[in-house]
């Protein structure tokens, strides 16, 4: 089972390049193998965090996007490995002479429907090792970071939507829980059966590759694989 995106402009927002045609041409998709691995333990993963003394600690979150072809953000499926990308999230806390990094992602647990446009549920997984093509990291301080993983927490019982609510969204209201009013906002993608509007990882790769242009910590337009995550704590 596959569908068929047909990208469209950006939209504007507050970190959006300027407005720039993605691909004209509808494209078929398959699915992003995130599905088959494990939901985790979200409270266990989250409570390692606490590990770390709190006193001159430091914080990060960064948001990293992996595209079905590498560094091409106008192609929105890898016709050879079936990949249509995937964003995720590397939560980071520093202190004490100890270094705590979480590598958490949302995915659906029903590819097939979720990619038809039914609605599913999610789930958190680890992604640790994953590809990814672009990332952005994002200093925090305490009280941002604790706004990021109680958004996590919040959000991770919902269902995956891939017009509503994709993986995409999901790392994005993590980002924007903590800076409202600078929120990173992707270039939109158009399904033209009913003309739905999702976002998607070519956009997300387009605003980070504009932040990096106009003097932003963006990293973009290699291949690197995420770290290890600690995993869970008792």
């Amino acid at each position: 089972i596959s569908g068929v995106y047909s990208p469209l402009r950006p939209a504007g927002g507050s970190t959006n390049p300027a407005t720039r045609v993605i691909a004209e041409r509808p494209t078929p998709i398959t699915i992003e193998t995130s599905y088959s691995k494990p939901g985790i333990n979200l409270a266990a993963y989250l409570k390692c965090f606490s590990t770390i003394p709190d006193a001159g600690a430091s914080y990060t979150v960064s948001l990293f996007v992996d595209l079905p072809v590498d560094d091409d953000p106008t192609q929105i499926f890898n016709p050879a490995s079936g990949a249509v990308g995937h964003s995720f999230l590397g939560l980071t806390k520093t202190g004490g002479g100890q270094s705590m990094t979480q590598y958490l992602g949302f995915a659906s647990t029903q590819p097939f429907s979720a990619i038809v446009g039914t609605v599913t549920p999610g789930k958190v997984v680890d992604k640790a090792g994953h590809k990814f093509n672009a990332s952005y990291a994002i200093p925090v301080n305490a009280t941002q970071f604790s706004i990021a993983l109680n958004s996590i927490v919040e959000l991770a019982g919902s269902n995956y939507d891939l017009n509503n609510f994709n993986c995409i969204d999901f790392s994005l209201s993590v980002i924007n829980s903590f800076q409202p009013t600078t929120p990173i906002l992707p270039a939109i993608v158009r399904m033209p059966a009913g003309g739905l509007s999702i976002d998607t990882p070519e956009g997300l790769y387009i605003t980070l590759q504009h932040i990096q242009n106009t003097g932003g910590a963006a990293l973009v337009g290699n291949t690197w694989n995420a770290g290890s995550s600690h995993g869970a704590c008792n």
